[in-house]
Protein backbone atom coordinates (compact mmCIF):
# COMPACT_ATOMS: atom_id res chain seq x y z
CA UNK A 1 0.00 0.00 0.00
CA UNK A 2 1.35 3.05 -0.90
CA UNK A 3 1.39 6.06 1.00
CA UNK A 4 -0.06 9.35 -0.13
CA UNK A 5 1.13 12.92 0.57
CA UNK A 6 -2.78 14.18 1.93
CA UNK A 7 -3.12 10.73 4.49
CA UNK A 8 -2.85 11.82 7.95
CA UNK A 9 0.11 11.13 9.80
CA UNK A 10 -0.41 9.00 13.20
CA UNK A 11 0.57 12.30 15.24
CA UNK A 12 -2.42 14.35 13.58
CA UNK A 13 -4.86 11.81 14.06
CA UNK A 14 -3.80 11.36 17.43
CA UNK A 15 -4.64 15.34 17.95
CA UNK A 16 -7.90 15.12 16.25
CA UNK A 17 -11.33 13.63 17.46
CA UNK A 18 -12.68 12.28 14.36
CA UNK A 19 -13.64 8.82 13.36
CA UNK A 20 -12.29 7.06 10.56
CA UNK A 21 -14.85 4.79 8.17
CA UNK A 22 -16.74 4.24 11.47
CA UNK A 23 -18.83 2.00 9.92
CA UNK A 24 -16.66 -0.50 8.78
CA UNK A 25 -14.28 -2.98 10.49
CA UNK A 26 -16.45 -2.42 13.55
CA UNK A 27 -16.00 -5.53 15.22
CA UNK A 28 -12.38 -5.94 14.71
CA UNK A 29 -12.00 -2.67 15.81
CA UNK A 30 -13.57 -3.33 18.76
CA UNK A 31 -11.58 -6.27 19.67
CA UNK A 32 -8.22 -4.52 19.00
CA UNK A 33 -9.32 -1.96 21.54
CA UNK A 34 -10.13 -3.61 23.96
CA UNK A 35 -6.77 -5.74 24.07
CA UNK A 36 -4.88 -2.72 23.64
CA UNK A 37 -7.02 -1.32 26.36
CA UNK A 38 -6.37 -4.60 28.56
CA UNK A 39 -2.37 -3.82 28.10
CA UNK A 40 -2.75 -0.08 28.86
CA UNK A 41 -4.79 -1.13 32.46
CA UNK A 42 -2.34 -3.94 33.16
CA UNK A 43 0.60 -1.82 32.16
CA UNK A 44 -0.92 0.92 35.20
CA UNK A 45 -1.96 -1.51 37.30
CA UNK A 46 1.90 -2.46 37.57
CA UNK A 47 2.78 0.74 38.07
CA UNK A 48 0.03 1.29 40.74
CA UNK A 49 1.71 -1.55 42.42
CA UNK A 50 5.31 -0.32 41.87
CA UNK A 51 4.98 3.43 43.19
CA UNK A 52 2.72 2.09 46.08
CA UNK A 53 5.56 0.39 47.23
CA UNK A 54 8.08 2.82 46.47
CA UNK A 55 6.11 5.76 47.31
CA UNK A 56 4.14 7.32 50.29
CA UNK A 57 2.50 9.31 48.98
CA UNK A 58 -1.31 7.82 48.06
CA UNK A 59 -2.34 10.75 45.73
CA UNK A 60 0.83 10.16 43.36
CA UNK A 61 0.83 6.65 43.04
CA UNK A 62 -2.94 6.06 42.31
CA UNK A 63 -2.46 9.84 40.07
CA UNK A 64 0.64 9.01 38.22
CA UNK A 65 -1.21 5.18 36.68
CA UNK A 66 -4.44 6.87 36.25
CA UNK A 67 -2.89 9.73 34.01
CA UNK A 68 -0.49 7.34 31.65
CA UNK A 69 -3.85 4.84 31.76
CA UNK A 70 -6.08 7.96 30.38
CA UNK A 71 -3.30 8.94 28.02
CA UNK A 72 -2.85 5.34 26.36
CA UNK A 73 -6.42 4.97 26.31
CA UNK A 74 -7.06 8.13 24.18
CA UNK A 75 -3.62 6.98 22.39
CA UNK A 76 -5.00 3.64 21.69
CA UNK A 77 -8.38 5.27 20.85
CA UNK A 78 -6.96 7.20 18.21
CA UNK A 79 -4.53 4.31 17.15
CA UNK A 80 -7.83 2.49 15.76
CA UNK A 81 -8.89 5.61 14.40
CA UNK A 82 -5.69 6.22 12.47
CA UNK A 83 -6.42 5.69 8.11
CA UNK A 84 -3.45 3.15 7.55
CA UNK A 85 -4.26 1.01 11.08
CA UNK A 86 -8.02 1.32 10.29
CA UNK A 87 -7.67 0.35 6.86
CA UNK A 88 -5.63 -2.59 7.63
CA UNK A 89 -8.37 -3.56 10.44
CA UNK A 90 -11.40 -3.23 7.60
CA UNK A 91 -9.20 -5.45 5.36
CA UNK A 92 -9.44 -7.93 8.11
CA UNK A 93 -13.07 -7.82 8.95
CA UNK A 94 -13.33 -8.01 5.08
CA UNK A 95 -10.91 -11.78 5.25
CA UNK A 96 -12.64 -12.58 8.40
CA UNK A 97 -16.11 -12.07 6.64
CA UNK A 98 -15.19 -14.52 3.55
CA UNK A 99 -13.76 -17.18 6.21
CA UNK A 100 -16.38 -19.84 6.05
CA UNK A 101 -16.79 -21.13 9.92
CA UNK A 102 -17.74 -24.68 10.84
CA UNK A 103 -21.30 -25.02 12.52
CA UNK A 104 -21.54 -26.16 16.08
CA UNK A 105 -22.66 -29.56 15.65
CA UNK A 106 -19.10 -29.76 13.37
CA UNK A 107 -17.31 -28.54 16.35
CA UNK A 108 -18.41 -30.54 18.84
CA UNK A 109 -18.14 -33.61 16.86
CA UNK A 110 -14.53 -32.93 15.74
CA UNK A 111 -13.90 -31.90 19.73
CA UNK A 112 -15.48 -35.40 20.96
CA UNK A 113 -12.69 -36.86 18.68
CA UNK A 114 -9.85 -35.32 19.69
CA UNK A 115 -10.68 -35.77 23.30
CA UNK A 116 -11.17 -39.43 22.48
CA UNK A 117 -8.08 -39.78 20.90
CA UNK A 118 -5.97 -38.00 23.93
CA UNK A 119 -7.83 -40.15 26.41
CA UNK A 120 -6.81 -42.95 24.56
CA UNK A 121 -3.29 -42.28 23.83
CA UNK A 122 -2.84 -41.54 27.92
CA UNK A 123 -4.17 -44.89 28.42
CA UNK A 124 -1.57 -46.69 25.71
CA UNK A 125 1.16 -44.35 27.11
CA UNK A 126 -0.02 -45.65 31.04
CA UNK A 127 -0.30 -49.05 29.47
CA UNK A 128 2.90 -49.28 28.14
CA UNK A 129 4.77 -47.55 31.47
CA UNK A 130 3.00 -49.95 33.40
CA UNK A 131 4.81 -53.19 31.31
CA UNK A 132 7.94 -51.89 31.28
CA UNK A 133 8.64 -50.61 34.94
CA UNK A 134 7.32 -54.47 35.97
CA UNK A 135 9.59 -55.64 33.22
CA UNK A 136 12.23 -53.61 34.04
CA UNK A 137 11.68 -54.95 38.03
CA UNK A 138 11.62 -58.60 37.10
CA UNK A 139 14.75 -58.42 35.43
CA UNK A 140 16.11 -56.75 38.25
CA UNK A 141 17.17 -53.81 36.33
CA UNK A 142 15.03 -51.43 38.58
CA UNK A 143 15.21 -51.52 42.04
CA UNK A 144 11.80 -51.42 43.69
CA UNK A 145 11.48 -49.37 47.40
CA UNK A 146 9.82 -50.79 50.07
Amino acid sequence: MSKTMDSPTLLSTVMSTGAYKESQGRIVRQVTLATFLAGAFTGAYQLHSTFTAELANAWLSLGIPALVFALSSWFVYRLVQWPRFADFLVSVQGELDKVNWATWEYLIRATGVVVVTMVLSTGFLWLCDFIWINLSQLVGFLQTTK
